[in-house]
């Protein structure tokens, strides 16, 4: 029983150091999936008796349980996989992994390629802190990107509003982290949310006027500098833009006709916002889209300009 302890104290330790969730290790194989499962449980100090582990196989998912079905080789094979990782703990009931330095995760080399054209591509790296993105590379160092660099580039299907430089984006990113105003031109600014367009490849930037006194929002594709002050942002910030949200939340309701990819186009476009689809018929569809006053522009422009409409409301 002692042993038991021990293994359970070096597991809590193993925890508050930070425990992996294997987020991008997709793998098909549900035996796999369900015995590793198993085994991260047990280094990160859950209890488990062979009647557990007997229990948790015999009710996973894609199990052949119809008694007129006839059970897959697997199926069989699972149970005494399972028993052949594990081994008692001295006398008693529980079990531990038979595998002294299990990683808390495990991914593939297809995933340290994606890990590497993330570290590496700037349109996207500003999301990592610079820490984490020096860890990366360094653990990284010996792996090739997917693609060599300048093999590919990415085009917006429609306006294309890729910034002039992320540097902009990155000041707007720590503003909103620390807490401080920003000014754009003449104007102060309290930064509240970071939009991206995945149809135009574009950012905006959704802050609190201080001289209008209501929120506005920036497109952050021609802005080449920004000055981050010390100022604290609005008091109660998120609470306030919650409250202007659910009180000045428009609709517009139109119909949109199935011409030239109009659809695809529209959802491309509104990727951004709440959309709702409630009606087909035929090559006709009834479509909401949900916006904020400041962007009833943006809203109105692509309508008038792209796609066939019958009626606005």
């Amino acid at each position: 029983m002692e042993k038991k302890k021990q293994t359970k104290k070096q597991s809590e330790s193993e925890v508050e150091l930070g425990y992996v969730s294997p987020v991008l290790n997709d793998v098909n194989s549900i035996t796999f999936t369900t015995q590793y499962q198993i085994q991260l449980d047990l280094v990160n100090g859950v209890s488990y008796t062979k009647q557990d582990i007997d229990t948790l196989i015999n009710h996973r998912r894609l199990l052949t349980t119809d008694i007129y079905k006839k059970a897959l080789r697997n199926d069989d094979y699972e149970q005494l996989l399972a028993l052949s990782l594990v081994s008692p703990i001295n006398d008693t009931d529980y079990v531990e992994s038979i595998f002294s330095n299990l990683p808390l995760v495990i991914i593939s080399d297809a995933e340290r390629m994606f890990l590497k054209d993330l570290i590496n591509d700037e349109r996207a790296n500003w999301l990592l802190s610079q820490e984490l993105r020096e860890q990366l590379s360094e653990e990284l160092e010996s792996i090739d990107t997917t693609f060599p660099k300048g093999a590919w580039s990415s085009i917006p299907t429609m306006t294309d509003d890729t910034p002039l430089t992320m540097d902009v984006i990155i000041k707007c990113l720590q503003a909103i982290q620390q807490n401080v105003r920003i000014t754009i031109g003449d104007k102060e600014l309290s930064p509240c949310r970071l939009e991206y367009s995945v149809g135009s490849n574009g950012y905006s930037l959704i802050a609190y006027d201080h001289q209008d006194q209501t929120f506005l929002a920036y497109s952050l594709r021609n802005i080449e500098n920004i000055m981050v002050l010390d100022t604290p942002r609005l008091t109660e910030l998120e609470t306030i833009y919650a409250s202007y949200r659910d009180e000045s939340k428009k609709a517009l309701t139109f119909v949109l006709h199935d011409s030239n990819n109009a659809v695809d186009r529209c959802f491309n476009y509104f990727s951004n916002y709440t959309i709702q689809a409630q009606d087909v018929i035929a090559e006709e569809f009834t479509i909401e889209v949900s916006y904020l006053p400041f962007q009833e522009q943006d809203i109105f422009a692509p309508l008038i300009k792209n796609w066939v409409v019958r009626y606005a409301s």
